[in-house]
């Protein structure tokens, strides 16, 4: 059998080949740090590439009229190749072709296969993943914002710069002066209808900012060809193509258009800023609040961290004249680990592997940023979806891990690099893999509670109808607050009352045949007594039944709710007439078991509350009590006050659907105003590995499966 053909080289293969550079193609010289640069945008994909003077005296040199052998020959006649660059040479014209920079006819089926696998399993990850990271297109921009230019164009002049730093500093004192109001209603942004209205203003915030960078690219000429949105995490954000920013030749222009939407952004901040100063406690007033936090936390976590490939990563990469700047750091630190851990000293070419130690230490930075951040991920994800969350925090982590596990399997395993101290890299790989599997399963974690609770008082009890009757007088209402005996609720009897009159009228006659029956024999006025006193005794208790048709309060106290809007009304023994509260006022709070089981608090603590009903006031409460046992009915003074309940409910059943326990907090006399209003507090918890943690979790979420 004959043996198969060997695959040509490329200059075999590429050698004859005519090809050209596309036309169309914008180019324009850069000079950064590291000295110029030519920078190539392809206005049909948008993308754009940056090449070295020595890489664009090539691409320059290739002309239709001839073949890239000619080409190569010419180039190493005037000097800029050598004869043993070739291989390099068509590598570069390949690479060329595989950014679509140029049309090369080349049929290699075997490569061509392996791309077609390596694009397949790229697609089938982005699809897992896609569900976490959205990016959806939606309009082109670039004919509105040339219309409406000329209404922004001054915002990037200097006069307009001055204006925004006066605008700065002022909003900074005021800041500085009202600290202690920013950040006293902070825990409240997530209560109730606030996490809506803060999700609207985030979105907002997020298209003004990407309309910043979209006026600073048009300001200088540039072109914005795409805006949409993009989903994190569920949430949608907004975001748009300034690319094309990359083509000006000033690296002040490139600073503006990047930092653009910072800038939109925090004129609308700053305003928001003095908007919440200015404002009495209300919706506009917690909205500009929103803004402000929004404005600048997000910002600070997002827009400015240059560990993250936002504003700040571009703006650093840029003036830093680092081209890829993720890249060269993941180059740096990839060469510093062979360097220390394997002993690899020359890459497979021969060159010596170094690093600046500057990008070896941004590239760590980021590395244990994004750990962090997948961590985040992976924990809101579970505290939002539960059992679901798990799940997907599972495969996220999982699929991370897998193909950071598999690359660096292939390259100790597989890689020509590595050879020379294979042995080694196996030994230390596998002792790197149980040491963070031993040292991460015992990580301490220490994450409070976050409970929602209610203001409510110590007894709460429903009034009910001692005897059926008709509602004759309803002077107490919900809301009110009454003293010890007040009468809440009158009802009426006919049939009682009548034989009430009958009991009496009998007691009447009888008093006066004993009184005749004494004067006739002693004998006969006794049997008289006798049926006397039985009247008497039935007369008694009919009174009793009549006195409570006069429903009164029991204590002094307030009347939560009066199912009964009218008089008028017929109600049935035992029908509620109205929920009645006394005693001092009480914080309560339900708490999950798997989450109570963690708390350190005890009886005499003082624990500190937020509510949404009054966001800039510190509810100081001192706990009084804390469940023995675990719980799912709800109490019924609980379920007055928060109907939804303070941990989820299953709709069906009206239970708890994991057991809770109850913590009360005995509150002062002046919060008892704000009976009814939701509370939020943390409870601190003592710390547990995580292995702990994670053990737990999986038991409850294997346990709620069985249910």
């Amino acid at each position: 059998m004959a043996s198969a053909p060997t695959q040509p080289g490329l200059a075999a293969r590429l050698r004859d080949v005519v090809v050209m550079v596309r036309g169309e193609l914008d180019v324009s010289r850069h000079v950064f740090r590291s000295g110029p640069a030519y920078v190539i945008r392809d206005p049909i994909t948008f993308g754009t590439h940056r090449f070295d003077p020595e890489d664009y005296r090539v691409i320059v040199a290739i002309r239709r009229e001839r073949t890239l052998g000619e080409t190569f020959d010419a180039l190493v006649e005037e000097g800029d190749l050598e004869p043993t660059d070739e291989e390099s040479f068509y590598a570069f014209i390949l690479d060329l072709h595989q950014r679509s920079l140029l049309s090369l006819p080349i049929n290699d089926a075997e490569a061509l296969y392996r791309r077609y696998e390596r694009r397949l399993r790229a697609e089938h990850l982005s699809r897992i993943m896609g569900i976490f990271f959205l990016r959806v297109p939606l309009v082109n921009p670039d004919r509105f914002l040339a219309r409406t230019l000329p209404l922004f164009r001054w915002l990037f002049t200097t006069q307009a710069f001055v204006g925004w730093a006066i605008l700065a500093l002022a909003s900074a004192g005021l800041a500085i002066s009202r600290l202690d109001d920013l950040t006293t209603p902070a825990l409240a942004l997530l209560d109730g209808g606030n996490v809506l209205m803060m999700l609207g203003a985030l979105i907002g915030l997020k298209v003004i900012h990407e309309f910043g960078h979209a006026y600073a690219c048009k300001s200088f000429g540039g072109h914005v060809p795409e805006m949409g949105a993009f989903f994190v995490l569920f949430t949608p954000m907004a975001y748009v193509d300034a690319t094309d920013s990359w083509t000006f030749t000033s690296t002040r222009q490139r600073a503006i258009v990047t930092l653009g939407g910072v800038y939109f952004e925090s004129f609308i901040g700053w305003i928001a800023l003095f908007v919440w100063a200015m404002t009495d406690a209300s919706t506009l007033n917690t909205l500009a609040y929103q803004v402000v936090v929004l404005s600048t936390v997000t910002t600070a976590m997002f827009n400015l961290n240059p560990l993250m490939r936002y504003d700040a990563y571009y703006l650093v990469s840029d003036l830093s004249g680092v081209p890829n700047f993720r890249a060269r750091c993941q180059e740096a630190v990839a060469g510093w680990s062979k360097r220390i851990l394997f002993g690899v000293r020359t890459s497979l070419n021969g060159e010596p592997i170094t690093g600046s130690a500057g990008l070896t230490a941004f590239g760590l930075a980021q590395i244990t940023y994004r750990l962090t951040l997948l961590l985040t991920i992976s924990t809101v994800l579970v505290m939002k979806f539960g059992g679901a969350g798990i799940v997907m925090a599972i495969v996220m982590l999982g699929m991370t891990a897998v193909r950071s596990c598999l690359g660096l399997a292939r390259y100790v395993l597989a890689s020509e690099e590595v050879a020379p101290v294979r042995l080694r890299a196996i030994t230390v790989t596998l002792g790197l893999v149980i040491a963070g599997l031993g040292a991460g399963s015992l990580v301490p974690v220490s994450w409070p509670v976050h409970a929602r609770g209610v203001v409510t008082f110590e007894q709460v009890a429903i009034l009910r109808a001692p005897i059926g009757g008709t509602v004759v007088d309803l002077p107490a209402r919900s809301g009110d607050e009454v003293r010890e005996g007040q009468l809440l609720v009158g009802l009426s009897n006919a049939d009682l009352e009548g034989e009430h009159r009958r009991l009496l009228a009998d007691r009447e006659a009888i008093e006066a045949r004993t009184i005749l029956a004494s004067t006739r024999s002693p004998s006969e006025g006794m049997l008289e007594q006798v049926e006397f006193r039985r009247v008497e005794a039935h007369l008694a208790r009919s009174g009793q039944d009549l006195s409570s048709l006069l429903v009164r309060a029991p204590h002094d106290g307030r009347v939560l709710d009066t199912p009964i809007d009218r008089a008028g009304g017929r109600v049935k023994q035992g029908d509620p007439l109205m929920t009645y509260a006394w005693g001092k006022a009480e914080a309560v709070f339900h708490v999950r078991a798997f989450e109570f089981e963690s708390m350190t608090i005890a009886v005499g603590d003082e624990i500190t509350c937020r509510s949404p009903t009054a966001p800039d006031r510190a509810i100081v409460g001192r706990v009084v009590s804390l469940g023995a046992v675990g719980w799912r009915e709800v109490d019924e003074r609980v379920r007055h006050m928060a109907p939804m309940g303070l941990v989820p409910l299953d709709p069906s059943t009206g239970l708890a659907i994991d057991p809770y326990f109850e913590v009360r907090l005995q509150l002062t006399a002046e919060d008892a105003s704000l009976v009814g209003a939701g509370l939020r507090a943390r409870f601190p918890t003592r710390p547990r590995t995580t292995a702990q943690v994670l053990e737990r979790r999986i038991e409850r979420f294997l346990q709620r499966m069985k249910e």
